[in-house]
């Protein structure tokens, strides 16, 4: 079997009944022919398979996008969730038949095949920036301008392109960057 959605339909209009909104199909390989798994006036999409019998996807039947299940078998329809206010996007159904997850609003949700209950995915996700970038070189002979400071306690140079200014009698070895960027430092 394959399911797939045919029509159309955008996530902003809800509601949306014309006759090319999203319906889904079911094509037998064996019998080559289709057979549409869900009716006129709402939109349903995002099909996946959650098991070998068992098409997950996202319906408007009930008024706003919910979860819902249909068996091939017994061609019957189950809602799974019931959200009233806000509705769902973008459900997948994990490998194995073992749940499905979806987004709701700004949350990653999990719908539990044995439970049948939904739970709030907590994570963690960390942004690009780079909080500890330090870097360490040995350099010599590649400065290619300096300037001392008009205290003379500081000098500031120029390697390969970048700034970095030093205390005359600091004991440590490294200088530190002062203008930190993508484009070549110089004077």
């Amino acid at each position: 079997y394959t399911v797939f959605a045919r029509g159309s339909s955008r996530w902003y209009r809800k509601r949306f009944t014309m006759p090319f909104h999203s319906r889904l199909w079911l094509y037998n390989h064996k019998t080559d022919k289709f057979r549409q798994l869900t009716g006129k006036g709402y939109v349903a999409d995002a099909p996946s398979w959650l098991n070998a019998k068992t098409i997950i996807y996202r319906s408007e039947k009930s008024g706003k996008y919910n979860l819902w299940r249909y068996d091939i078998k017994t061609n019957k329809t189950t809602q799974l969730t019931n959200y009233k206010d806000k509705g769902i996007r973008f459900p997948s159904a994990a490998r194995g038949g073992a749940g499905v997850v979806f987004t709701r609003w700004d949350g990653l949700l999990y719908w539990n095949a044995k439970t049948n209950k939904v739970r709030k995915l907590a994570l963690r996700a960390f942004d690009d920036r780079q909080r500890n970038n330090v870097m360490r070189d040995i350099t010599s002979g590649k400065v290619s301008g300096y300037a001392v400071s008009p205290t003379g306690r500081e000098v500031a140079m120029v390697i390969r392109g970048n700034v970095f200014v030093k205390g005359v009698k600091d004991p440590h070895p490294w200088a530190r960057s002062v203008a930190p960027s993508y484009w070549r430092e110089r004077h």
